[in-house]
């Protein structure tokens, strides 16, 4: 990944895009493997390749947690029909690691990084809400 390449991709996104403060283009030590991620706590983003869907996804959790309320996160859980399942890893002792289902902070980075690659109606009600939580948080849209 290059700075040139993440601009391509951003500027190809077909949701409100909202950056991490820095950028390292390689990998996250703290894994030890090759992952792109995301650290809310230093506003960071590892980016590893050129692959899309992962950059994407990465700015899925970084609009997350800069944009996406409690109230957000509560209609998306009524949407998946999960109003049960926890949203940040490590809610109720759960790990990334662990078996069982993902968080829900997964999900939406996943559906976060189809939906800015798609044109698909599936997706219009999602991009509503990506649009109105990053209005609400003082974000520009940026689609």
């Amino acid at each position: 990944m290059t700075p040139a390449k993440l601009a391509r991709i951003l500027s190809r996104a077909r949701v409100p895009v909202v950056r991490a403060g820095t950028y390292i283009y390689g990998p996250d030590p703290y894994y030890r493997t090759p992952l792109s991620t995301y650290d809310p706590q230093h506003d960071l983003m590892h980016l590893m390749d050129d692959e899309v869907e992962a950059c994407l996804h990465e700015h899925g959790h970084t609009f997350n947690v800069k944009c996406l309320r409690p109230e957000h996160q509560q209609l998306l859980r009524e949407w998946w029909h999960k109003p049960n399942r926890i949203w940040w890893w490590g809610e109720k002792g759960r790990e990334p690691m662990f078996p069982g289902p993902e968080a829900l902070c997964e999900v939406f980075a996943d559906v976060y990084s189809w939906a800015a690659q798609s044109r698909h109606p599936k997706y219009r009600r999602f991009k509503k809400l990506l649009r109105i939580a990053a209005k609400e948080a003082g974000y520009a849209p940026t689609t």
